[in-house]
Order: C-alpha cells, then structure tokens, then sequence
C-alpha cells in the first residue's frame, strides 16, 4: 500500500533490526509543519557530522533510544499490535554466518 501526502502528513514504516534478531516495527505520521520544524536540525546535523559513519552511528543510537524507552515496548519474545501507536515486535532466528 502507497501512502501519499494527500491530507498535509506522510506515513513511513520502520522496520529495525536490533543484534539479537529481534525486530521492532512502527508506523511513524509526519506532518508538513513537523518536518519543516525539524529540517533545519537535520541540516544541523549533517555538517556536524559530515562522515558517513558518524551519520549513521546517531541514526542507530537515535533509533535505539526512541523504540527502547518508548512507553509501547514489548518483551521480544512477543508478537502484539500497541493499539496506542500501531508498533508491532516479533523475534526471527538468527541466520548462520558461513
């Protein structure tokens, strides 16, 4: 399903992959007024941290931060929908390195 910016907001879907296998899944609403008032902090961003590597460092720590101490975390071990805010966790195996 294509989401569009029809009504002022675009929907994206996060999907992350913690070390353990575990995924955390997230519907995430971004209005047109929000992005505007964090796209300066972004820019912001960018030039403080022009390596690549440091960019993505933050992306993850980011990330971490806001699923980890978010009010809708779930053990990994289950399967449920938040109904609050749409965030589903399930646990994948581990696939072997050889």
């Amino acid at each position: 399903m294509k989401a569009t910016s029809k009504g002022g907001f675009e929907a994206r879907r996060l999907t992350v992959t913690r070390p353990d296998g575990t995924e955390v899944n997230k519907m995430v609403w971004a209005s047109d007024e929000h992005q505007a008032k964090v796209d300066p902090s972004i820019d912001d961003l960018f030039r403080q941290f022009p390596d690549q590597q440091l960019l993505e460092v933050l992306l993850t720590r980011l990330t971490e931060r806001m699923f980890d101490e978010s009010k809708s975390y779930q053990e990994p071990s289950t399967q449920k929908t938040s109904e609050a805010d749409g965030s589903r966790r399930r646990t994948r195996p581990r696939r072997s390195r050889g």
